[in-house]
């Protein structure tokens, strides 16, 4: 098995800053421990069987991840033609579909974002609390 690609990945995500949580999963799980509304919104076709999947969670409001977008950006570009599956999750409550669309046409980003306003990824990911604070 060649694992050079998810270490060159990897080389540029760790060490993760305090302020951001990477998840990579590779293996099939149960549908309780995914979120409601992934199972709601997608067939199975649409998620079962992809390749690593990458949940970069960000706020509109954060200049840190602000600042981070053009290098997410970056990443995303290089390594989604090779299978790996980016989601921008926004856990900020409150946060509406417009306000989110105009924070990713503002920091240019492509990357496939979701709300999260019940934490459902946070939940399901068990991303660090002081992240959302």
């Amino acid at each position: 098995m060649n694992i050079d690609q998810m270490d060159h990945l990897f080389s540029y995500l760790l060490p993760c800053p305090k302020n951001v949580v990477l998840i990579v999963g590779t293996q099939r799980v149960a549908d309780l421990q995914l979120p409601a509304r992934l199972l709601a919104r997608a067939s199975p076709s649409a998620w079962i069987e992809k390749g690593a999947v990458v949940l970069l969670f960000v706020r509109s409001d954060c200049p840190i991840s602000n600042r981070y977008a053009p290098e997410l950006q970056r990443l995303y570009q290089q390594y989604s033609p090779q299978g790996i599956d980016f989601r921008l999750v926004y856990p900020e409550p409150g946060l509406t579909p417009a306000a989110m669309g105009t924070h990713l046409r503002e920091y240019g980003y492509t990357i496939p974002a979701v709300l999260d306003p019940g934490h459902e990824y946070v939940s399901r990911a068990r991303a660090l609390e002081s992240f959302l604070a």
